[in-house]
């Protein structure tokens, strides 16, 4: 859709839609209600995060496009930071209704924002075969991309990452540190925070290198330090050492960020940027949905230590693939 309509559009609708849902979910008085309002923001998430990948793809070149990715990010784990601590303040003095009701006109003035500063970054591409032609035109590049081995190791990467972040980091890893260690729910929470603090240091400078030293140098190290840093977890067998292996993943998972988005955009003809970010942008929602069951299968069959065990092969195997095949042109990159 963004490379139909534009990409201005869906950051107007998109924060529209979101803080539609998120005000209903304010109002809501049953199950029933909340889940659909959960699902309306849910599309106009969507619709933004696309949009905004591809805008940003857009405003940025070969040679800086990590970077411009890496604010976006950092953008956005400032809001997971202190989003939190603002509803919290607000539905302590007010109620739990409170914070939707605020966050939904926070969400709307960026939607009033887009519709008066932000401009169309989508060119025309315009044909004497007219847009039918055109139209068959994205459908091969698509579908080239689609059976590109490029594309699909740097999808199967960002699987992991997904997988990880939401299957282990978020699921089991707490899971061990409450039923091994005896972590209390406070530690765990600061230590949550060490990590958000930890990753957003280290995003800047993982934006800086990828422009650099291109992005198959930076997922290769970052990626294959993750699977590595996993399984530290399986033998911590005090608070310091689970601190530490807390540490050292957030800074390897963040040195992964911003490049496999750059690498995506990298590989991807123009006219079809805005499908290939969402192809890109699906392939995380993949992992996010089956990393949680699939390990948490995994760790009620053989244990937690087998499932963080079975995140590390995983990863392996998706690396080896991005090793082989994930090749990165190197006039995309600028090595000063």
């Amino acid at each position: 859709m963004t490379d139909k309509i534009g990409r201005r559009p869906l950051l107007i609708i998109g924060p529209l839609i979101n803080a539609c849902g998120i005000l209903l979910t304010g109002f809501s008085t049953n199950l029933t209600i909340l889940l659909i309002s959960r699902f309306i923001s849910g599309i106009g998430h969507g619709m933004y995060t696309l949009a905004a990948l591809a805008y940003i793809s857009d405003i940025a070149s070969d040679h800086n496009r990590a970077r411009f990715i890496g604010m976006n990010q950092a953008a956005l784990l400032t809001g997971v930071a202190i989003g939190p601590a603002i509803g919290g303040i607000l539905a302590e003095i007010y109620n739990l209704r409170m914070p939707f009701y605020v966050i939904s006109i926070v969400v709307a003035i960026t939607s009033i924002y887009s519709a008066f500063y932000l401009p169309e970054t989508l060119k025309k591409q315009r044909s004497k075969k007219g847009k039918s032609a055109q139209s068959k035109n994205k459908m091969a590049l698509f579908l080239k991309l689609l059976k590109s081995s490029q594309f699909i190791s740097i999808a199967l990467i960002t699987v992991c990452i997904f997988l990880t972040r939401q299957g282990s980091r978020h699921t089991i890893i707490p899971l061990l540190a409450v039923t091994k260690l005896n972590i209390t729910t406070g530690l765990l929470g600061a230590i949550f925070t060490i990590q958000a603090v930890v990753h957003f240091c280290f995003l800047f400078p993982a934006s800086f290198l990828a422009d650099k030293i291109g992005r198959r140098w930076l997922i290769i190290p970052s990626i294959a330090a993750t699977s590595i840093f996993l399984l530290l977890f399986v033998i911590a067998n005090n608070f310091i050492f689970f601190l530490i292996a807390s540490i050292l993943i957030s800074i390897s998972m963040a040195m992964a960020g911003p490049a496999p988005a750059a690498f995506v955009v990298d590989i991807t003809p123009k006219e079809i940027t805005g499908i290939a970010m969402s192809m890109y942008r699906t392939a995380g929602d993949v992992g996010f949905v089956i990393g949680p069951p699939i390990l948490g299968y995994i760790a009620d069959k053989h244990g937690l230590g087998a499932s963080l065990t079975a995140n590390t092969i995983i990863i392996i195997i998706a690396l080896v693939f991005f090793i082989i095949f994930g090749k990165e042109k190197r006039n995309n990159v600028q090595l000063i």
